[in-house]
């Protein structure tokens, strides 16, 4: 791990950037109260790129857990471990960044696709809900040091439950309901924690 003061002079980011006719973007995504999800951060680039630093401002109930370079950005012959990277999550606020070895010319060659994965966690207690997600705070360099600025774009996060079903109460037997489990074999009830069909609607029963 390295500070972001080391970081940010080994990508060399400065105030002179210029214009970057790519994106950054984070897919939308979403998560069930308490449990974690992936969120997927894509780089479309029509110039080599070498290293990239982004911003998060995660909802209030959303803490970050770890993040990883995909594998199929890396140059030929690249790990992950030739990435060197910085993270730092404080009062909502995620920041990430990033930079190969350009000292032997590595680069995130033109092309498209997934750049990196980001994993959080939401709190049991976050309400249930669509969420708009600001990604800024994004810069990205070449090989050749220039600094290049990419703007910043929302993305939306859902907190729902883990079937993406709304929860429906019970109070004992579905009683006269029809009744089938998700793969269509006929039951007398939804069983606790499982999904279910009632009535021609899928519930998730708690």
């Amino acid at each position: 791990m390295f500070s972001s003061l080391v970081l940010s002079g080994i990508l060399a980011f400065g105030a002179s950037a210029e214009d970057f006719g790519g994106t950054l973007y984070v897919e939308d995504a979403t998560i069930a109260a308490g449990e974690t999800a992936v969120l997927s951060v894509q780089l479309d680039n029509d110039i080599d790129v070498s290293g990239f630093q982004l911003q998060l401002l995660l909802p209030a109930g959303i803490a970050y857990q770890g993040w990883a370079i995909s594998e199929e950005r890396l140059p030929v012959g690249a790990t992950a471990k030739n990435v060197l990277s910085m993270q730092h999550f404080d009062n909502q606020k995620l920041t990430l960044a990033g930079a190969l070895n350009c000292w032997v010319g590595a680069k995130f060659a033109k092309s498209q696709g997934e750049l990196a994965t980001v994993t959080i966690i939401a709190s049991p207690n976050i309400a249930k809900g669509t969420y708009l997600v600001e990604l800024r705070g994004i810069d990205v360099c070449d090989p050749m040091g220039n600094d290049h600025e990419i703007p910043s774009s929302t993305f939306t996060l859902t907190v729902g439950d883990p079937t993406g079903q709304q929860p429906i109460e019970f109070t004992g037997q579905e009683g006269s309901a029809t009744v089938y489990d998700m793969q269509g074999r006929h039951q007398r009830e939804v069983q606790a924690g499982q999904a279910g069909i009632v009535n021609g609607r899928a519930v998730y029963r708690k």
